[in-house]
């Protein structure tokens, strides 16, 4: 092979270098651009709050009552009572109303401590003090004292639920948060059968230090109920009027709280 063709041969070569080299570049670039037009930007508030828990599997049973809201992350700070705690949401502070339920008053502005208003609040701090929670909305955003309206969750554990079934709470659902309502009647008369809890008939300290909480503001109470604050009849009351359950009934009942006469009023 002469010289020049050598030399031919080798500018063809270079040639076809080149040609392989731009073809890959523009593979790679097309790629990129590819891949940048497809990667999904989620909001970083979103990151935090998305956890696959729903339904969440509590108790060897799936409660699929929740809405298809994302849960928020949050951190309980205080335990305020049995139903209400403080959380921090991303440095904000925020106070927290279980939905569904209610548990007996113990720090109600004007009514005395209720009877397992304290252990209800107890057993609220010692499955949530300090605690990782998962906070997951019905329909309304927050009630009329502008408190969070949740479902709460710790690891596993249906909070409002388990405070129903245990027998520290009622079931109270208010449209139109009625969402779990039906699991939770469930859980009270599951408590209420088996005589859990607030559904035990109250033990004579029990009743003794109510009574104490009571007798610091008993004016305009009417004495046929010793452990609560009712208002002396008339006007006449129904139970569907008061919040209290399972209270000591004594004397002439004039609002008739104790229907069937054995001592203990509006126990259903």
């Amino acid at each position: 092979m002469t010289k020049k063709k050598w030399i031919l041969f080798g500018v063809g070569i270079m040639v076809v270098v080149c040609i392989l080299c731009g073809i890959i570049s523009v593979a790679i670039s097309d790629n990129e651009e590819i891949n940048s037009e497809t990667v999904e930007v989620v909001p970083t508030v979103f990151q935090t709050e998305i956890v696959e828990v729903v339904p969440t599997q509590i108790l060897d049973k799936t409660y699929d009552c929740l809405q298809d809201n994302y849960p928020v992350k949050a951190n309980v700070i205080e335990v305020v009572d049995g139903d209400t705690i403080k959380v921090d949401i991303e440095g904000i502070v925020y106070t927290v109303r279980y939905i569904g339920i209610d548990t007996p008053e113990t720090k109600h502005p004007s009514k005395p401590v209720e009877f397992f208003g304290a252990e209800a609040s107890k057993k609220n701090e010692e499955l949530l003090k300090d605690r990782k929670v998962l906070l997951f909305k019905d329909i309304s955003e927050t009630d009329k004292y502008n408190r969070l309206l949740r479902y709460v969750f710790v690891e596993n554990m249906f909070i409002n639920y388990q405070l129903v079934y245990q027998g520290y709470a009622y079931s109270s659902s208010y449209p139109p948060d009625v969402s779990c309502s039906e699991l939770f009647l469930e859980a009270q008369q599951s408590a209420k059968d088996n005589l859990r809890g607030l559904w035990l008939e109250p033990t004579e300290e029990a009743e003794t230090e109510v009574q104490k909480a009571v007798e610091e503001g008993r004016e305009g109470c009417d004495s046929s109920y010793p452990t609560v604050c009712i208002p002396n009849y008339p006007p006449d009351l129904n139970c569907g009027d008061i919040s209290y359950k399972r209270f000591k009934v004594e004397g002439s009942d004039p609002h008739g709280f104790d229907r069937d006469g054995n001592g203990i009023g509006c126990e259903s």
